[in-house]
């Protein structure tokens, strides 16, 4: 009785162990997959939308980065710093301007995609994006987000700090 209570014992143990999770402790990781480098692209209300430049800014009180991106029917002949919301369907959200992975959730963590012709924000909560470089002049990131196969976004884009 004694063997079978010890096997009981080591069965759960064993079961516990396993089911623990590989966790770095730093809340941003999100085990999302982050492999492509190319230009951001997905879908945006259900139309194609590619990414051609992106602006932000940085407050320098707590170091978020509000961001900008637009697509490629923005002008953006005049400079992407002279860009004010845009004329056209847009990408905006708020990110700490720093390396590092974060996962998007419904806790504040979203991305708003913005159809214009809706005249409709939509709030992606599912993904995640990485900054993979910041200088002060632009900062790479590249995107895993979307879990509504019409508001999705793969890639990099690279955002000119103004």
């Amino acid at each position: 009785m004694i063997h079978f209570r010890f096997f009981i014992f080591l069965s759960i143990l064993s079961m516990a162990f396993f089911a623990c999770s590989d966790d770095d402790g730093d809340g941003n990781s999100s085990n999302c997959e982050l492999t492509s480098t190319a230009t951001a692209t997905g879908k945006l209300n259900g139309d194609v939308w590619t990414f051609q430049g992106g602006r932000g800014s940085i407050n320098p009180a707590d170091s978020i980065m509000t961001v900008r991106m637009f697509g490629m029917d923005e002008d953006l002949s005049n400079g992407i710093c002279n860009v004010g919301l845009g004329s056209n369907d847009r990408i905006f959200f708020d990110v700490p301007a720093e390396v590092g992975e974060y996962a998007l959730n419904s806790s504040g963590g979203t991305i708003t995609m913005y159809d214009v012709d809706a005249n409709l924000n939509y709030l992606v909560s599912s993904g995640c994006m990485e900054i993979t470089s910041v200088t002060d002049t632009e900062i790479t990131i590249v995107f895993n987000i979307g879990s509504d196969p019409d508001y999705q976004l793969v890639g990099q884009a690279v955002i000119t700090v103004c």
